[in-house]
């Protein structure tokens, strides 16, 4: 795998740092889980309006298309016929949206429109860099 990080000079925000360690941990990792050997990981955030976007991407198979609705719901897994042990519980995804909405923000996920994951997180009180 390889990573990137794509990140402007001086973007900041008004976040728990702790809670958005943990959302951007459990993206990663399940980035690192379901896309194939060889992929590419982004990880990038930029000022938005008066929001801070933070985004994990990756070059895999993205979500079934029938998962998108459900991406967020707690214990939803995209394969059922997974188990724990290689899919996780499918509590990920709902952690990321509940540390959004804690922000004051929220949490989409979504297929890049060339092949892969993408979830965002939309998250109020971007700062200014001084």
């Amino acid at each position: 795998m390889t990573g990137r990080v794509d990140v402007p000079p001086g973007t900041c925000a008004d976040v728990d740092p702790d809670r958005i360690l943990q959302a951007v941990d459990n993206l990663v990792g399940n980035a690192l889980r379901f896309a194939p050997q060889g992929s590419v990981i982004v990880l990038a955030a930029r000022a938005a309006g008066g929001d801070l976007e933070i985004e994990v991407s990756d070059d895999g198979p993205g979500f079934p298309v029938g998962f998108l609705p459900h991406a967020f719901e707690r214990f939803a897994r995209p394969d059922s016929g997974r188990s724990r042990d290689d899919g996780g519980a499918g509590l990920g995804l709902a952690i990321v949206r509940a540390i959004a909405a804690a922000h004051g923000g929220v949490a989409v996920v979504a297929n890049k429109p060339g092949g892969g994951a993408l979830v965002t997180l939309r998250l109020p009180g971007v700062s200014d860099p001084a």
